[in-house]
């Protein structure tokens, strides 16, 4: 009973986080009229064209690529946990981050207009760049038995080798420095409804499979040799995992940038509310996931007048803060 209720309380938040998305802005267009131009929109009353567009064309896209985003990476930082086994464990430790630079720097630099499904060439550049770097590290891994540490060595390591190589490339092309920094900064000044859109569907395809697997994800969790006492595929669940986790961060940096600390945080926060059972966190990392950084969204255009700060600054201010915490609370880290 009491889970429900939180999940009612965490539903709520997000209805009042895009409410605040609708009204809160860097323009001059202030909440009366920001309410006018929302319902103009959906064609109840009247409102300046110029209001409509902010509103519809800018803020509402920003709000909800926000919290799609902050759910794809609540959810894939709570699989990231599971696949490795470890509560400091995120979905940018398979080495997505470096991958997604790496793809915008090469674009950048080359010119490459490589547009897909409505999706700009920068942001098809990120999403192909992290994927292929999930599966350069599979295969590494899988030659030492694609153990969770295997992964997170091969991670690590791929990770230092793209920093270089990116390191490299700016150098050789310097004037697309500032384009990737602010990519990486402020995916989300660009967002779009079919941002948006392809975060919906990479959501319904993660929760529509995670379902079948909860008892084995359950399992899993116990260790190899109970798991498969139990019936349970090791190998198998790390597959399906590492997959998903390969799905959804790399959709959500495609759309919304690099947003550090979401997939890392979310999982404990949930853990606290519900409980370390799968059947609660998958619920749990969505909802918690897309509050906290629609929160953040709102929060860093509401700090300054007229200016916005990343979302992804805030969340990094916070997460930092509170991986501090983690590490005081647990010095045996």
């Amino acid at each position: 009973m009491r889970n429900k209720h939180i999940f009612v309380l965490l539903g709520i938040s997000l209805l009042i986080t895009v409410s605040l998305g609708i009204v809160i802005g860097t323009s001059s267009v202030g909440i009366s009229d920001s309410v006018k131009a929302f319902f103009a929109g959906i064609g109840i009353g009247d409102a300046s064209a110029g209001d409509i567009a902010i509103v519809h064309g800018v803020r509402i896209p920003g709000i909800l690529v926000a919290i799609l985003a902050g759910s794809a990476l609540g959810l894939a930082g709570w699989l990231s946990q599971t696949l490795f086994r470890n509560d400091l464990a995120d979905p940018y430790i398979a080495g997505i981050g470096s991958g997604a630079i790496f793809g915008v720097n090469i674009t950048l630099l080359l010119g490459l207009q490589l547009g897909l499904l409505g999706m700009s060439a920068i942001s098809v550049s990120a999403f192909i760049g992290s994927l292929l770097a999930c599966l350069l590290i599979w295969i590494i891994a899988g030659r030492t038995g694609s153990t969770g540490v295997s992964l997170v060595l091969a991670g690590v390591a791929l990770s230092f080798v793209l920093s270089g190589v990116n390191y490299l490339i700016v150098m050789y092309g310097r004037d697309i420095l500032s384009k990737s920094v602010f990519w990486s900064w402020n995916g989300l000044a660009s967002a779009s409804y079919n941002d948006a859109l392809i975060l919906v569907v990479a959501l319904i395809f993660s929760i529509s499979i995670i379902p079948f697997f909860l008892n084995g994800i359950n399992a899993y969790l116990l260790g190899d040799e109970i798991s498969i006492y139990l019936g349970v595929d090791p190998k198998k669940i790390r597959r399906i995992l590492f997959l998903l986790v390969a799905l959804l961060t790399g959709t959500a940096v495609a759309t919304s940038g690099l947003l550090g600390f979401v997939g890392l945080i979310i999982p404990h926060i949930s853990r606290k509310l519900f409980g370390a059972d799968s059947k609660q966190m998958l619920p749990g990392s969505l909802l918690l996931g897309g509050s906290v950084l629609g929160f953040a969204y709102v929060f860093g255009k509401a700090i300054i007048p007229h200016q916005q700060i990343p979302a992804s600054v805030v969340m990094s201010i916070v997460g930092g803060i509170f991986f501090l915490y983690l590490v005081i609370r647990r010095p045996t880290w």
